[in-house]
């Protein structure tokens, strides 16, 4: 899959307040990078966090 589109990584994020999605970008293979603030519908700033894929680590 990386190969086919020159990737090195896949980031994804999702607001802190939705342990739903969470579970779904974890069981994807995706682990933590960082936590961040990322505007939301009212266009202030939330909590979230921001989830990778490495290359190296893609089974």
């Amino acid at each position: 899959m990386f190969e086919e589109v020159k990737l090195d990584f896949i980031m994804i994020t999702c607001y802190k307040d939705n342990p739903q999605s969470q579970r779904v970008i974890e069981k994807n293979g995706l682990s933590l990078y960082k936590e961040i603030e990322l505007p939301s519908t009212s266009g202030k700033l939330k909590e979230s966090y921001a989830f990778i894929l490495r290359k190296e680590n893609y089974k």
